[in-house]
């Protein structure tokens, strides 16, 4: 049987259970035409975190609260960063839940830049350099992941893991959304250096749960 794909438009905070947050009070989430000639149709969303890159611009979507990390079937998304610090490019991360309790007890960060043999695992597919104003696809599910908390000995850059080493030592990973209601699957621009800028817009997220994947394509408000 086919794996079966729905198709979710995104026109702003709140649609598709999607929801933007800033933290940087120069920062934005902006959905805006372009750039280029995006993945999916016309649009995509702009994540910018201004003049603070310690803050952060991200679009959190909570329509995965209690799925098992080991039932993702699928977890892509599109890149086009204009501005960066060199090494941080629009990043994915997940918040976990080990023990049914519904709290994060752990965050797993999917980086664009560990995804080379030079840079992350050699033992995982190369995925290309990021480059700069050019739309790219990052295959997470198959990528390199590390761990806030170091599981599976999972750290940035070549110590990066992918998913079932992860789940090989914590296999009752859920994601779990935050008590305030934003979402659990994460895609975030900034929280490095103060005197970064970052930059950059995302589209086409496909995320995949035993077979049935969602595709969400960002574009601009309605009138």
């Amino acid at each position: 049987m086919a794996n079966k794909v729905n198709f979710h438009v995104v026109n702003e905070s709140g649609d598709k259970g999607w929801e933007s947050r800033v933290t940087s009070p120069d920062g934005s989430v902006t959905f805006v035409f372009g750039p280029e000639l995006p993945p999916l149709n016309d649009g995509s969303v702009r994540l910018f975190t201004g003049t603070n890159g310690d803050q952060a611009a991200e679009i959190r979507s909570d329509g995965y609260h209690k799925t098992r990390l080991a039932d993702l079937t699928a977890l892509r998304y599109w890149t086009y960063d204009v501005q960066n610090n060199g090494q941080q490019w629009p990043y994915l991360i997940l918040q976990l839940d080990w023990n049914g309790d519904n709290q994060a007890d752990d965050l797993i960060f999917f980086e664009p830049a560990y995804q080379t043999p030079a840079t992350g695992n050699p033992a995982l597919p190369d995925q290309g350099s990021p480059m700069l104003n050019a739309w790219q696809q990052w295959n997470a599910l198959v990528g390199g992941w590390w761990s806030e908390n170091g599981i599976a000995g999972a750290t940035p850059g070549t110590g990066v893991k992918s998913l079932s080493a992860y789940l090989a030592a914590r296999p009752n990973a859920r994601i779990v959304n935050s008590p305030n209601g934003l979402g659990g699957v994460r895609l975030v621009h900034g929280f490095a250096g103060a005197a970064d800028t970052f930059d950059g817009n995302v589209d086409a997220v496909t995320i995949g749960v035993q077979g049935k994947s969602s595709i969400y394509d960002f574009e601009p408000p309605t009138d």
